[in-house]
């Protein structure tokens, strides 16, 4: 099994809580591609800092957080979107027919004048 919390894959960087540079990579709930609170995850700087904030660590001081995030795994297994079959709807083949005639206006060139012009499609649709 996966771990829920992961350190972001990404190559954006924060500022450390503990240094105060900008190489501090945080936490992800993988659930839900949100970040965990600000100050959990881990430096860069392993040798001049080595800051490293865990989930566990998170969860055991803040219980809280923890059953906060249980909440949203319960909700989304719990309302699962419901699929509804769609059945297609047609329209009768004498209204497609019907709708291929119309009446356009065309204007010549510059003339004021308008002529109204029957298109009719070359293809018929069959019943079938």
């Amino acid at each position: 099994m996966k771990n829920r919390f992961s350190l972001d894959r990404t190559a954006l960087k924060f500022l450390c809580p503990n240094c105060h540079k900008k190489r501090f990579v945080r936490y992800k709930d993988l659930e839900t591609d949100r970040y965990l609170p600000d100050y959990a995850g881990r430096c860069d700087r392993e040798t001049n800092c080595g800051y490293h904030y865990t989930p566990k660590q998170l969860f055991k001081e803040e219980p809280q957080l923890k059953q906060e995030y249980d909440k949203t795994t319960f909700n989304r297994l719990l309302f699962k979107p419901i699929e509804v079959a769609v059945t297609p709807d047609f329209i009768a083949p004498a209204l497609v027919n019907q709708s291929m005639k119309k009446q356009t206006p065309i204007v010549h060139g510059g003339h004021h004048s308008v002529k109204m012009v029957t298109a009719v499609w070359p293809q018929q649709v069959i019943d079938l």
